[in-house]
Order: structure tokens, then C-alpha cells, then sequence
């Protein structure tokens, strides 16, 4: 019988694997917005034409593991990558059944629906964002050190912060529990990463410690500001939704309350493990961007989409919360099943509440693609563009790095007009000239050399960061 069940779990697991990769596989080609945002579009623009210009293996902002992995299903376009970071949510969340299974939990196959009915995490897995893979990377690692496996999950860990750069927080903490099972001399490998890649980029930078001297985050609190250190708490229904949340909270209750009362742990599941290797991780990055958000560092806007690398460990956690609910209230099994399949129910209607699946357009970017449209049918279609949102190049359809066709940001931001050639056209968007581009309307609208030609405002207003009221502006360079 103990083996009938286990070759019926697999079965399950595997059908439940399957059938959400079709799904998110329809939903990636569904929809024509993304949950990422101007992101996403610089992301694939990197992993693009990373052949093109093998530098880009190398951009610091782009992350170099991200743009290596996600490159060659970049050249079959945008989609491309999205289905990209289908595959890589898929297995992620085979891989964190496993873990669950490693760590002795039991009904280990609810982690694979607790993670995809999350909020952000089947959001993000149709975008080209980093987060996907950095969950990938933690808990591919996690589970090659709950198998004794330590040399190799060191150095896969050392490779979390080319994936997003807050993984050095992570790669701290693991120290730690690498310390607590005396695994000393393993320890060197999770620099192993970091040595690779200063290595390769010491031929191309002229510079083997470029990792810290090339870090792309300064101090921006100027345009993106600061906020609550409690913020991502009180967007745990647009993180987690609201049952996920509840459950997750009662989880780290319980690790917390075992971890103090080890003898009152009836469950089975080995506890110590949990806390070092799935609490601790998952509660430092959560934290390290709360603070960062607070203390306006690192270039934080805080947006908790940041939040969806971390989820598949939450799922782990929510997990031990519904097994001790159940054991506490000692349901039979066939109304157990009962309650669970209410939970996963209700999981997935609070996921489809805040979310729309296929995602559409944003306001702002139906406008920019209208707007594009507009170019590419006027009479100034052959002239080359300077432009500031990634989305246009995107809409556009051009090389962004072919800059006798297009380029990011004019030449002088002080003299708009300046150094551009005769019927160029600068594209002024309200929420990049003015913010990441430094390049304000007045002075743009004040220069002589230039002349406006074309303007579009969308139908509703809406304000964007910096609380300029959105609207894309054409000028066109003139003697």
C-alpha cells in the first residue's frame, strides 16, 4: 500500500505539473501586457541582443546569469521569454515538492498549488523577470544541501546575487547554517560565483572587483522615495492573498514556537531544518527589503513584485500551518480533503481577484504603443528617435542599439536640442524623461531648437511617479 501511494502521488504531482505548464503556457501567450512592468522590456532587450553585443553577458543591471539563461529564448522574442520563466516556475515548484518531501513534511503536493495560487508568484512567471529564476536558484540549492550535497549547493548558491543582487543577504545567511552543520571548508565554494565572473569581466572591465565597483544602485530616493518599514506586510493580499497570508503567519508561529518546545513537535517534520534553511532565508530577504524600502537604499521603489522570489519558501511554510491545523483537529481523511480542496478554492479565487489572466495592456502602455503606431505611419517614420520608456523601442519593433535609428536619452539634457542633427525626433514621456532620464518638460518646450509636433494624452487622466500627469509628447529637431 506504501508503495501504491507514493506511485499515486507522483502521478498527481506530475499531472498537476503538466497541467499548469499548459495553462501558463496559454496565459503567456494570451496576454499582451505584463505584470513587470518597463523592467521586463530592459530585460529582454539585454537577453536579445546579448549575441549581438556579448557585453551585455556582463551588465551588472541585467544581472549576467539572468541574461546567460534567458538569452536564447530571448531571440524568438518577448514570448520567448516568457516561456522561459515558465519552465523555470515549473520546476521550481517540482523542485520545492521535494523539498517539502526532505524535510519530512506531509501532504507535501499542496506546496505546488499553495505557490501557484499565490498572488505574484503565477504573475510573474509570464513576465522576463529575474525573480523567477533567483527562487529557482534558492531552493535548487536548499534541496542540494538537505541531500548532503554541500559542496555543490554552495556554489550554486554563490550564484543568487548575478541573479538579483540582494542574494548576497542570502548567501550571509547560509553561512551561518553552513557554520551550524560544520561544513567549514565547503564555505569557500560560495564565493565561487562571484570569483567566475570577476574573473571574465577583469578581461572586459579592466577591472577584477567590477562586481563592486560597476554596482548599478546609488541613492535615488530623490525620484523613488522612501516608505513604511511595514509596508510589504501591509500588502501581504496583493503579495500572498489573504488566506495564503493567514496561513503563513501561523506557520512561522508554530516553527518559532517548535523551535523553543521541540518536544511538543508531533508532526514529524525536523523543525531545526525548517528554521535555518526555509524561515531564516525567506524572513532576511523579506526584511532586507523592507528596510531597504524604509531607509530609501538600493534603489528601492517598493515594489513587491521583489516579493515573488521568495514564495515557493513561504508555500513550505504555509504547508506546516495546514498540517498542524489538521492535525489539531483531528479530521477524518476523506474530510480533510474535503477542507482542502475549500482552501485551494478559495487560494485561487483571492489570486484571480487581484489578478487578470490574460494580462491586458496598461492604460499607459496601450498609450505608448498607440503612439508608436503613430510614428512609424507619419511622415517621420525614417528619422532617427531618442526616446526614454523601453516600451517604445519594443512597440516600435527596432534595434534600441542601432543608434543611427534610435537612442536612449538625448545628448544634452541641459540643452535639449543640443548636438541632435536636423528632423531628429525626441519622444518625451512623463514618467522616465522627467525621472530616471533627469530631463525636465520645461526645458524642453523652452528650447529653440526644438518644435512640438504631436501630442497624446490618454482618454482618462492619471498621474505617474514624481506626480506628473502622464502624457507623451513628440518634438522634432530644427535648424
Amino acid at each position: 500500500m506504501r508503495i501504491n501511494f507514493k506511485f499515486k502521488e507522483s502521478i498527481l504531482v506530475n499531472i498537476l505539473l503538466f497541467v499548469f505548464f499548459i495553462i501558463f503556457i496559454i496565459l503567456a501567450y494570451l496576454s499582451e501586457g505584463t505584470y513587470g512592468g518597463a523592467d521586463d522590456i530592459t530585460h529582454y532587450r539585454f537577453s536579445r541582443y546579448a549575441f549581438q553585443y556579448p557585453e551585455f553577458f556582463l551588465n551588472h543591471w541585467a544581472k549576467p546569469v539572468f541574461t546567460l539563461l534567458s538569452s536564447p529564448f530571448a531571440q524568438f522574442g518577448f514570448i520567448g521569454m516568457k516561456f522561459f520563466n515558465v519552465i523555470i516556475g515549473t520546476l521550481t515548484t517540482f523542485y520545492t515538492y521535494k523539498t517539502a518531501k526532505k524535510l519530512g513534511l506531509k501532504n507535501s503536493v499542496l506546496v505546488i498549488l499553495f505557490t501557484f495560487s499565490s498572488v505574484l508568484y503565477p504573475a510573474l512567471m509570464i513576465t522576463g523577470m529575474t525573480e523567477i529564476l533567483f527562487s529557482f536558484v534558492l531552493i535548487v540549492s536548499i534541496l542540494l544541501l538537505l541531500n548532503k550535497r554541500y559542496v555543490f549547493s554552495a556554489i550554486v548558491l554563490s550564484f543568487l546575487p548575478l541573479v538579483r543582487t540582494e542574494g548576497i543577504v542570502l548567501l550571509v545567511v547560509f553561512v551561518f547554517a553552513f557554520l551550524y552543520y560544520k561544513k567549514y571548508y565547503q564555505l569557500i565554494f560560495l564565493s565561487s560565483g562571484a570569483f567566475i565572473y570577476s574573473v571574465i569581466g577583469w578581461f572586459y572591465y579592466n577591472d577584477f572587483l567590477w562586481l563592486i565597483t560597476k554596482m548599478p544602485y546609488g541613492d535615488s530616493t530623490d525620484i523613488y522615495g522612501t516608505g513604511n518599514l511595514f509596508y510589504f506586510i501591509e500588502q501581504s493580499k496583493n503579495i500572498f492573498g489573504i488566506l495564503l497570508s493567514i496561513l503563513i503567519s501561523i506557520g512561522i508561529i508554530i516553527i518559532l514556537f517548535f523551535l523553543l518546545k521541540p518536544k511538543l513537535n508531533r508532526l514529524n517534520y525536523d523543525n531545526l531544518k525548517v528554521f535555518l534553511l526555509i524561515l531564516l532565508p525567506a524572513s532576511a530577504y523579506y526584511w532586507a527589503h523592507s528596510f531597504s524600502w524604509y531607509l530609501g537604499i538600493g534603489s528601492s521603489l517598493g515594489l513587491i513584485r521583489v516579493m515573488a522570489a521568495i514564495i515557493p519558501l513561504f508555500a513550505i511554510i504555509a504547508l506546516i500551518s495546514y498540517n498542524y491545523i489538521i492535525e489539531k483537529i483531528k479530521l477524518k481523511k476523506q474530510f480533510s480533503n474535503i477542507v482542502s480542496v475549500i482552501i485551494i478554492i478559495l487560494l485561487f479565487h483571492s489570486t484571480l481577484s487581484v489578478n487578470t489572466f490574460p494580462v491586458p495592456l496598461r492604460e499607459k502602455n496601450q498609450l505608448i504603443k498607440d503612439a508608436s503606431i503613430w510614428l512609424i505611419n507619419s511622415e517621420y517614420r525614417n528619422n532617427k528617435v531618442y526616446y526614454y520608456d523601453p516600451y517604445f523601442f519594443f512597440f516600435m519593433d527596432k534595434n534600441p542599439y542601432d543608434n543611427t535609428i534610435m537612442e536612449e536619452f538625448i545628448p544634452d539634457k541641459e540643452k535639449p536640442g543640443n548636438k541632435m542633427k536636423n528632423n531628429e525626433i525626441l519622444i518625451w514621456d512623463a514618467h522616465f524623461s522627467p525621472n530616471e532620464g533627469r530631463l525636465a518638460l520645461s526645458k524642453v518646450e523652452q528650447s529653440k531648437l526644438l518644435r512640438k509636433i504631436k501630442v497624446f494624452k490618454p482618454k482618462n487622466k492619471f498621474t505617474v511617479l514624481g506626480g506628473y500627469e502622464y502624457q507623451i509628447i513628440f518634438f522634432q529637431r530644427i535648424n
